[in-house]
């Protein structure tokens, strides 16, 4: 029998769209304090941490996990570069699946937050070569240099990519008090009115 804590403290996965991290987000007009402070704890971990968990499958359905090293845009579209040989990266060839989750690996047992997304990557190709551009100057901002090799060096006949991770889901894991009567339904705010 659950006691009216339990009641009141429910474990939750909480899923939000992209737009409740970006700045037109539906969600700024949230007025639940819980979702706000969730939806600005992820918004700075993703800002704090350069390195995200890379889970991708190869083609024999094995998993593969690798953290790269990692700079977003403003709709949380995640960047990077590998070499073509890396295992991550012909995985992604084959399937564009990809799970990543981004936390701080330094704090105390019992106290980390992390961000989990699922979504799809790709390797970028000659003829994204604006986008390419535009991953190497993310990723250039975020380590506050101008001496990354340039987009040429990221093409045939070099041996590294640049590669692009497009969140379909974002969630956080999180204990959240609810003010409003039990309900055992996850809730999910991909589904939420705006």
């Amino acid at each position: 029998m659950m006691n009216s804590l339990g009641k009141d403290l429910l474990l939750i996965s909480l899923l939000f769209s992209l737009t409740a991290l970006s700045a037109e987000s539906s969600f700024d007009r949230c007025e639940n304090p819980q979702t706000i402070a969730l939806i600005e704890r992820a918004k700075a971990v993703i800002d704090m941490i350069m390195y995200q968990n890379l889970a991708t499958v190869d083609e024999d359905g094995e998993a593969w996990i690798a953290p790269v090293y990692s700079a977003f845009d403003d709709k949380y579209n995640f960047y990077w570069k590998s070499s073509l040989t890396c295992q991550h990266s012909k995985n992604i060839r084959f399937k564009s699946n990809t799970f990543t989750s981004i936390y701080d690996s330094t704090v105390e047992e019992g106290t980390g937050f992390g961000v989990y997304m699922r979504g799809n990557s790709y390797q970028l190709e000659d003829k994204d070569i604006e986008e390419i551009n535009h991953g190497i100057a993310l990723m250039e901002k975020r380590v506050h240099s101008s001496d990354l090799p340039p987009a040429s060096d990221c093409l045939f006949p070099f041996p590294r990519r640049v590669y692009k991770f497009v969140p379909q889901q974002i969630w956080v894991n999180a204990v959240v008090t609810w003010s409003c009567p039990f309900n055992t339904e996850q809730p999910n705010l991909l589904n939420m009115p705006a």
